[in-house]
């Protein structure tokens, strides 16, 4: 009986592996905005569906901001994207509670992405990149005094 030697894995040639990202690492929404919008990008052939969820931010807040509350600044937020081989980019929005209320402080939460359980992607190799699978919803405290909250200009 011949034994063959397995070699180590060969890797993905970079034209067909499969990317998917968030566009941005965060994304704002002035106090008057009924939701954030957050796109994913996708860059390859392959066709791919990719699950978001909301959750408390895993990010350390500053003096000027603090962790959004579940079902008080914005909703519990779930879905799925379905990438065509052609489709590069698709977005989708979180609603936030309470537009138009004054908050002392810039309130955070946290947007994440995973592929579904036992979906293999027709066997196409598809990565989604570690530094950016996931991303900051920042609802912005707008204080007259300040007129730019990271970056964005308070309404």
């Amino acid at each position: 009986m011949l034994a063959l030697a397995a070699g180590p894995p060969v890797p993905p040639r970079d034209e067909d592996l499969t990317t998917v990202k968030f566009a941005q690492t965060a994304t704002s929404a002035g106090m008057f905005d009924n939701e954030i919008e957050f796109t994913v990008t996708k860059a390859g052939p392959a066709e791919v569906t990719v699950l978001w969820t909301t959750g408390a931010a895993n990010i350390a807040a500053g003096s000027d901001s603090t962790h959004a509350t579940l079902n008080v600044d914005f909703t519990m937020s779930r879905g799925s994207l379905f990438f065509s081989a052609t489709e590069i980019s698709k977005s989708f929005s979180v609603p936030i509670l309470k537009p138009g209320t004054a908050r002392s402080k810039t309130k955070l939460f946290q947007v994440g992405l995973a592929f579904p359980p036992f979906d293999n992607h027709g066997g196409a190799p598809v990565e989604l990149k570690d530094n950016s699978k996931h991303a900051v919803g920042v609802i912005l405290a707008c204080d007259p005094s300040d007129a730019t909250v990271f970056g964005k200009v308070c309404k």
